[in-house]
Order: structure tokens, then C-alpha cells, then sequence
């Protein structure tokens, strides 16, 4: 699936509402506005919970989270479609783990890991941008 926003353009989005003050999820959810086609306020609303791990448990980060959440929106139409998208958000999230030593909001955001969540929101979009945009 061919994307209309250049990855440039999903960071700079992301980078403008992390600046506003919105979490993780949010921030993503809203890099990716041209797929859930959501208004602002509901996608503000529907993604705020995914933050922090998961609502602040310091759980899967709340990228990962909303990869699975945008992939459903994309590439799934009914139960036949589950093992084959579970299968994309299962690669999307080894890509992100590789690079970044763990899935876990708790484990990412220790000073030793080096990085700030808005690096992570870079590596996450990254990695679903070009998982979209790989087979054209």
C-alpha cells in the first residue's frame, strides 16, 4: 500500500504534537492520520490510552501499540485476515526490537538505554512507513 506523506512529513507531525504535549501513541496515531482517516479529536481520544505502556504501565510501548492498531486499520477485513496481520505486526515489532533492545516502555525508557521517547517514535514510524510503502 502506497502512502501519499513521505516519511518526513509523518516525523514532522509527530515531532509538532509531541511538542504540544501528547504522548507516544498519540503522537504516531496522528503521523498516520491519512490511513484511520479519524478527525483530530477522535483520534486524540482513541490513541491517549495506548501511551506510557499502556496507560502509563510501562508496558509494550505505546508505538508498537498503535502499529497494530494503524496495521488493523489497514490490512484486516474480517477473521480470515488475523494470522496474516498478526504475522506483519509480529515483523514490524522484531524491526523495532532489534533496534531498540526491547518492546517495553519500562526497560526503553531507562537512562542507560540512551534515548528519548521521541527517538522511539522516529524508529516506530519509520519502520511502519516503510513496511507500508515496501511492495510498490
Amino acid at each position: 500500500m502506497k502512502t501519499e506523506l513521505t516519511l518526513l512529513q509523518r516525523l514532522g507531525t509527530a515531532k509538532r504534537y509531541k511538542g504540544e504535549g501528547y504522548n507516544c501513541s498519540q503522537c504516531m496515531f496522528m503521523a498516520f492520520n491519512d490511513l484511520h482517516g479519524l478527525d483530530e479529536k477522535t483520534a486524540l481520544k482513541l490513541s491517549c490510552g495506548l501511551g506510557g505502556g499502556v496507560g502509563g504501565q510501562r508496558q509494550i510501548c505505546g508505538t508498537i501499540s498503535t502499529i497494530a492498531s494503524l496495521l488493523g486499520m489497514t490490512d484486516y477485513e474480517g477473521p480470515a485476515d488475523k494470522a496474516r496481520l498478526y504475522k506483519i505486526i509480529r515483523e514490524c515489532s522484531e524491526k523495532f526490537e532489534e533496534k531498540n533492545g526491547s518492546l517495553i516502555c519500562e526497560e526503553l525508557k531507562r537512562p542507560a538505554a540512551g534515548k528519548t521517547c521521541m527517538a522511539y517514535i522516529e524508529d516506530a514510524i519509520e519502520i511502519l512507513h516503510n513496511r507500508l510503502n515496501e511492495n510498490e
